[in-house]
């Protein structure tokens, strides 16, 4: 295993950016400098080809789950990076009320989706029974 090299960068961030890392710290018990080098190395994934970038990462997951459909009452969230096992791309799909509905993984590498038909029709049958219960109300 080749040593690493340590090296300092200064750089001015913005107030906004230094809170979501301060956040993000706290949610995963890790220091900023970790959830850094870990953002610097899956941005060199992505812009070297490794990897598909988070907006592919969300048209996929879309169309897997809504395809054609329109009108759902649901909103897509922000793609989140997990590289353990595999590297994935998990994509949050948020209703109405801000509550996650369901995550739908995408590979990050092969842009494929696990999301077998079967599950997909009982995610939509839910999907259809939210609707009634949001016209109910």
């Amino acid at each position: 295993m080749a040593t690493p090299t340590v090296f300092t960068i200064a750089v001015e961030v913005p107030q906004e950016i230094l809170e979501r890392l301060e956040h993000l710290s706290q949610k995963q018990h890790q220091p900023v400098e970790a959830i850094l080098l870990k953002a610097v190395e899956q941005f060199l994934q992505t812009a070297s080809g490794e990897l598909i970038p988070p907006k592919i990462a969300w048209r996929v997951a879309n169309r897997a789950l809504l395809g054609d459909l329109a009108g759902t009452a649901l909103s897509i969230g922000k793609p989140q990076f997990y590289d353990h096992p595999r590297p994935v791309w998990r994509v949050p799909f948020i209703t109405r009320d801000g509550k996650v509905f369901t995550e739908i993984e995408v590979d990050a590498r092969t842009a494929v989706v696990k999301l077998t038909e079967e599950e997909r029709q009982s995610l939509l049958d839910q999907l259809v029974e939210y609707h009634a219960q949001l016209r109910s109300d």
